[in-house]
């Protein structure tokens, strides 16, 4: 019996280290990289969603947004009023703020379920209906 106690205690510490280990060595592989930017101006702030949408802002009123792959530039509200800081509250709603009392609100709507998607789902259901009552009148 003892034996097998030690063993569960080896094998615990074996398995604690190893995991241990991993997480220390993939702690250490993490490191910057540089990201290239559409734009020379300095910015100020950035604030992102997901991995794959994210906002910036800085001099000049300049505005990026971030796709996942790339940085590209927002038609900005002004083109000289410096933006100070930029939260998103979702992929669709946000805010910025700036000198001077500068406040703006990013409003966009979220797409509409394409009709394709539409037409499949009233398919689906109009097979399932009729399934349904094959079964229904089959017993």
């Amino acid at each position: 019996m003892r034996k097998f106690t030690c063993l569960k205690a080896s094998l615990f510490i074996f398995v604690v280290s190893l995991c241990t280990t991993s997480l220390i060595v993939n702690a250490q592989a993490a490191s910057w990289s540089k990201v290239t930017s559409p734009t020379k101006v300095s910015l100020e702030s950035v604030n992102m969603v997901s991995p794959t949408d994210g906002w910036a802002v800085g001099q000049r009123g300049i505005i990026i947004r971030w796709d996942g792959t790339n940085w590209n530039n927002v038609t900005s509200p002004n083109n000289y009023r410096w933006l100070w800081s930029v939260h998103m509250v979702s992929p669709t709603d946000g805010w910025i703020v700036g000198a001077d009392g500068t406040i703006y609100r990013w409003q966009e709507e979220a797409p509409a379920v394409p009709i394709v998607y539409a037409i499949i789902i009233g398919a689906v259901a109009v097979v399932v209906v009729v399934w349904f009552f094959l079964k229904k009148r089959a017993h």
